[in-house]
């Protein structure tokens, strides 16, 4: 994952993008039913893949909660085709759309799967939340497409940064500021709960 983020010589390579035009085919197979075989093939693959990884496997609402639902005890060693799938899922992404074409009567919805570019890992939860929270639900795609250039600037400096170098990256972020405060503050808890105890103490020896 780490040679995806970084080298783009490999993000970009052909190899990758036959790889997600062969995966978004097969994943419209199994969505519509063609085979029961195929179908129980990729259900019991993502289930071995939420065994091992849990919630890192990104698939969508009702998967995970199919998924999740089952036992997550590892019955199973860790596969080469396993990490694999597990890639493939990281950086791809699926939408569904609303198309009507020419011959067409009424509209139809198609799911779309697409290639994540690097960039995209790099919007950090902080600004995802806040996002979220400020939003309105009936034009969350107006202000998206408003504030777009804000976020791509964002995980651009992040991703420019995270390849300069990735150690300055992690110390910088959003996400490990909150972190630090978080330990900071249960730190500053703990300190004035000890010396509360110890005066308490001191307290109690003085007067017997």
């Amino acid at each position: 994952m780490n040679m995806y983020l970084k080298e783009q010589d490999f993000s970009n390579h052909q190899i990758i993008k036959i790889v997600m035009k062969l995966y978004s085919f097969l994943e419209r197979l199994a969505s519509k039913n063609v085979s029961s075989a195929f179908n129980l093939f990729v259900s019991e693959k993502k289930n071995e893949l939420y065994t091992h990884f849990g919630a890192e496997v990104d698939l969508d609402d009702r998967a995970t909660q199919m998924l999740s639902s089952r036992p997550s005890k590892v019955t199973k060693p860790l596969t080469e085709d396993l990490l694999f799938f597990m890639f493939i899922l990281k950086i791809s992404r699926q939408i569904e759309i609303t198309v009507q074409l020419p011959n067409m009567k009424e509209p139809i919805n198609k799911l779309v799967y697409f290639r994540r570019i690097p960039e995209t890992f790099f919007l950090e939860s902080k600004v995802k939340k806040a996002f979220l929270d400020r939003v309105q639900l009936n034009g969350k795609r107006y202000d998206f497409i408003k504030h777009f250039n804000l976020f791509f600037t964002e995980m651009t400096n992040n991703y420019n940064l995270y390849v300069w170098t990735s150690l300055i990256f992690y110390l910088t972020k959003n996400d490990t500021f909150e972190l630090i405060k978080r330990l900071l503050w249960l730190t500053g808890f703990g300190i004035n709960i000890l010396c509360l105890v110890t005066y308490e103490l001191n307290d109690f020896d003085s007067k017997t």
